[in-house]
């Protein structure tokens, strides 16, 4: 009885329990962009050094950049004075990769004396001044300073403090946003301040009891919801909150883990939860019980999960990043053999035709220590030592990786390990490759840990966009794994194969 097992849309995303996947998903992509396209797998660009100052090539890694905003086509971030006293202000095209001070000279207003960047607080507002961006920094005193800056004279307005209860507990780091009504709100732990558009501040403006932490925020409607972890509980939920008064509007139940980002997708909240990842969090959890959650707000269940193999610091970090109806953030999960899926995830759809699906859409450049989303840009500062890089602005590509699952939703017998297959060939459907291009077939069978590789090259290529492999041998279950490099584009695979035994028969 022959049989075939074809994979030719990708919009389902990845699918953690393998044997289970629908025609439309798969058990893992990397480097692969799958909301855009739901015929074929896009290869997402690498990364290039974003990292020169005034020429020298290394000098801006002793400023540490950590914080990254857009005024028209300006980037801003904020890293060290250059003798290391304080805070500075930079700025760059977005189009270059070259950073200038906002002023010439140390000392200026653009400037603070005192502080270390906290991540995450690059937002912009208009007053009546004009367009603004404010920025947050703490000092080692515990304190929040903000400063409110217009970029049409690149000349700091007015700087402010306010205490802080985080100071101690930076591991939660403080969330920013502009609300429905104007204001910038940045969360403290359990306290929410206000940042008025005159750049008063307002601490606090709503508060919550000692153990539930505010962990992300976002708009939805009338609304300010925000992401709340319990500490005392281990579980989490969401406040629908008015501006105005003191007790939330709503509250909604998530279940257990901690809320680590929050944001509206299309109008629907959509929720990133740890669940017994986080070691700083949860200890020593249970090899196994670890995951992380992809969940609406207001439904029960997960929409998304991966499983976890025990815990690591930092699972899974606050900061996130949406476009196009997709959420981006950071993850990283431990597997049961010692290695991590770790990178920029993203759950999301750019149609309403399109199923919701996730991803692990990129890789790193080197040590997270965050990221921010400029325009068409993903800016990474990492590897602790000053660097930044961001996504390439050429067609600069890595490896791309793409891994099947178990399931044929045509044949039951295809992922049925009792019964015994033999396999005929593999075709693949590709975009016609270009120079620097290639793309590599893998198998393993009967839950092998190694991959093996189809040698050694595609039998026979019709007009460039399809490649026949032979295969022969036997099989219970078996899984194909697609490497495209060079920005090859992978659109399809076809499996033929006979089922030899049926153990009921």
């Amino acid at each position: 009885m022959i049989k075939e097992f074809i994979q030719n849309r990708f919009d389902g995303g990845e699918n953690s329990d393998i044997r289970a996947a629908a025609a439309n998903q798969f058990a893992t992509s990397i480097n692969f962009d799958v909301h855009s396209l739901s015929s074929h797998l896009v290869p997402v660009r690498s990364y290039e050094a974003d990292e020169t100052y005034s020429g020298d090539s290394v000098g801006i890694r002793a400023s540490d950049l950590a914080e990254f905003g857009q005024v028209s086509n300006q980037v801003y971030a904020v890293g060290r004075k250059n003798d290391g006293t304080g805070r500075k202000i930079y700025q760059k095209v977005v189009s270059a990769t070259t950073w200038l001070a906002t002023t010439a000279a140390d000392g200026s207003a653009a400037e603070s004396a005192t502080g270390s960047a906290v991540p995450g607080f690059f937002f912009k507002t208009v007053n009546s001044s004009g367009q603004a961006i404010y920025w947050f920094l703490t000092s080692s005193g515990g304190f929040l300073l903000v400063g409110m800056m217009d970029f049409r004279s690149a000349v700091a307005v007015n700087f402010s403090k306010v205490a802080l209860i985080s100071d101690t507990n930076m591991y939660i780091k403080p969330q920013a946003i502009i609300g429905a009504d104007g204001n910038g709100y940045i969360s403290d732990l359990h306290n929410l301040i206000a940042v008025n558009s005159d750049g008063t501040v307002e601490n606090p403006v709503f508060e919550l009891t000692q153990g539930n932490y505010i962990m992300s925020v976002a708009k939805d409607g009338a609304y300010l919801a925000l992401g709340v972890y319990n500490t005392l509980e281990g579980r989490s939920y969401v406040l629908l909150w008015d501006y105005v008064d003191a007790q939330a509007s709503d509250r909604i139940e998530l279940g257990e883990g901690a809320i680590m980002v929050l944001a509206n997708l299309g109008g629907r909240l959509v929720a990133v939860i740890d669940k017994y990842v986080n070691s700083t969090f949860f200890g020593s959890a249970t090899t196994g019980q670890g995951a992380m959650k992809i969940q609406f707000v207001g439904e029960d269940t997960p929409v998304a999960e991966v499983k976890a193999s025990g815990v690591v610091a930092n699972a899974i970090q606050q900061f996130k990043h949406i476009k196009n109806n997709v959420l981006y953030w950071y993850a990283k999960i431990p597997l049961a053999d010692g290695t991590y899926r770790e990178g920029i995830w993203s759950f999301g759809r750019q149609k309403s035709s399109q199923p919701y699906s996730l991803a692990l859409e990129r890789e790193l450049p080197g040590t997270f220590e965050g990221f921010y989303g400029i325009n068409d840009y993903l800016y990474f500062p990492h590897s602790e030592d000053g660097h930044v890089s961001r996504t390439a602005s050429t067609d600069t590509f890595g490896t791309a990786v793409y891994e099947t699952a178990l399931n044929n939703s045509n044949d039951p017998y295809y992922s049925d390990q009792s019964v015994e297959k033999q396999a005929n060939g593999v075709t693949l459907a590709v975009e016609p490759l270009t120079a620097g291009q290639s793309i590599v077939l893998k198998y393993r069978k009967n839950r092998d840990t190694s991959w093996t590789t189809v040698d050694p090259v595609p039998l026979s290529v019709t007009y460039d966009t399809s490649a026949v492999y032979p295969m022969s041998g036997n099989f219970r279950n078996i899984q194909f794994r697609v490497e495209c490099t060079g920005g090859a584009q992978f659109l399809g695979l076809k499996f033929r194969y006979e089922v030899l035994t049926n153990p009921l028969q």
